[in-house]
């Protein structure tokens, strides 16, 4: 997915789950895009709210552990993350064309928690390394 198809996708799960634009935010590889370290991104991680979450349950979907908690497969590429606080919006996250995003600064450190983690298969660490190398040096031109 390019930026133009990322922001279409982040506009219908809105709509789908009836929330405004921050209550949703962008992470990993659709941020990387947003940001323009990358040019695709394959699949689209999104945190939501509690509640959010909990309504998006109520929908026949998948829902699963990931290495940052439950998540639900919301839609083809789309995965549902509980990641909001109830009360606001997380301290690292900047908006990039209309969609909320981690902060390079949050990425960063994502990317650095699955590079370490025991059970990352070894094509996606080298993945999270090149996000992490991409990341350190958009840090060292700002």
């Amino acid at each position: 997915m390019n930026k133009q198809v990322i922001i279409q996708r982040m506009k219908r799960v809105c709509q789908q789950l009836k929330c405004n634009p921050e209550n949703l935010i962008l992470g990993f590889g659709g941020a990387m895009v947003m940001y323009g370290l990358r040019e695709t991104a394959n699949d689209l991680d999104i945190q939501v709210s509690d509640a959010y979450f909990k309504y998006a349950k109520q929908f026949q979907v998948k829902t699963g552990q990931g290495t940052f908690g439950e998540m639900i497969r919301w839609d083809d590429g789309i995965t549902l993350f509980k990641g909001i606080p109830d009360d606001g919006i997380p301290q690292e996250t900047e908006v990039v064309d209309g969609i909320h995003c981690d902060s390079p600064r949050y990425l960063f450190h994502c990317y650095w928690k699955l590079f370490n983690h025991p059970n990352r298969p070894s094509d996606k660490r080298k993945k999270d390394g090149e996000a992490i190398e991409k990341l350190n040096d958009s840090f060292q031109h700002n």
